[in-house]
């Protein structure tokens, strides 16, 4: 039996293919690093929903991190509490002279394309009219 929905199984899809894509790279200390940035980047900014679906899959929805730390869209609570995205960056910049900057970036931007495949099959799972508020 399948509990995903066609939608849901292809997001599963592209998710496995970022999990990948970053295995991959684990035995290269600069790429590891860039792409961790990257996720960092990537969590901060999509903390709501994220929080969201954490909330939505998880049963224990009061342990999760998203009840500690909050979202970046929480007022009470700050969901960059700490500076892993800075520490990271300043880890590349130590080695810069010595990696070949190209291929860096032709990876990162590999993993970012990969980032926005899986973002925008998040949104093809929404309904647009309950998820989109726009602004006046």
């Amino acid at each position: 039996m399948n509990i995903f929905s066609e939608n849901e199984q292809e997001t599963s899809t592209i998710s496995q293919e970022l999990r990948a894509f970053l295995e991959h790279n684990y035995n290269n200390y600069a790429n590891i690093i860039a792409l961790l940035a990257v996720v960092e980047l990537q969590v901060i900014c999509f903390t709501p929903v994220l929080e969201k679906i954490i909330r939505k899959y998880s049963p224990l929805e009061q342990l999760n991190y998203y009840s500690v730390h909050g979202s970046s869209s929480d007022n009470n609570k700050s969901a960059c509490d700490d500076e892993h995205e800075d520490a990271l960056w300043d880890s590349l910049a130590l080695i810069i002279d010595q990696i070949d900057i190209n291929e860096l970036i032709k990876i990162t931007n590999t993993y970012l394309n990969l980032w926005n495949d899986f973002w925008f099959k998040q949104l093809s799972n929404l309904s647009f009219s309950k998820q989109i508020k726009f602004i006046a």
